[in-house]
């Protein structure tokens, strides 16, 4: 079982969560693919879906009587249900975690994020909807709770959002080694006079 702790697990995990915001292309490149998944945005359904074990957090319960889902994945048994924890990438670049009610589903092709129950967690936001994605807006004033979208994937034309395994410690490490460099070109925070500036004091 894998419990987390929401407050301690932000502030372990600063320095990488500041890292994608430093160089988040090569914070995605230096994360290993087992570590990345795909999440899609689904107003279809009541509940979300993952097939991993790992993506869930606290307490998995067993269904008491035997379920079978219905829609995309119908006729697949659930084998329990808690909430998944999924990492994504904000507008901003930083990782933003959303936590939510959700299915285990080990036949499951696909991981579901079900926008009903998304917005029934953080209930203080809203999702727009536009031809090419879907946003869930955020918080302008917490910078946890950045504005997240779904881009619609023009293999399946469903709203997808990439997202992150939250406990691979090793991946985001490494990622965090080679993305943190302070005067690299995709850091953001400096200008590049202040990083020529910065060259020439090392």
């Amino acid at each position: 079982m894998t419990i987390v702790n929401m407050g301690a697990f932000a502030a372990d995990n600063a320095a990488v969560l500041r890292a994608a915001l430093q160089s988040p292309h090569r914070f995605r490149d230096a994360t290993s693919k087992s570590s990345t998944y795909q999440v899609i945005w689904d107003s279809g359904a009541s509940i979300s879906i993952s097939p991993d074990r790992q993506d869930f957090v606290g307490p998995l319960v067993k269904p008491s009587v035997r379920q079978r889902l219905q829609g995309i994945a119908k006729g697949l048994n659930v084998e329990g249900h808690g909430h998944v924890l999924w990492a994504c990438h904000d507008t901003s670049g930083q990782l933003r975690l959303l936590k939510v009610p959700a299915y285990y589903v080990p036949k499951c092709r696909v991981r579901l994020l079900i926008t009903a129950s998304l917005l029934q967690t953080y209930a203080d936001e809203k999702i727009t909807v536009q031809a090419h994605c879907l946003t869930l807006r955020g918080i302008a004033s917490d910078p946890t709770r950045g504005a997240v979208v779904a881009e619609v994937d023009p293999q399946n034309n469903l709203p997808t959002s990439m997202a992150y395994r939250y406990n691979n410690e090793t991946a985001k490490t490494q990622a965090l080694q080679s993305t943190v460099l302070t005067v690299n070109a995709p850091n953001i925070n400096l200008s590049e006079p202040e990083k020529e500036l910065l060259r020439w004091h090392c």
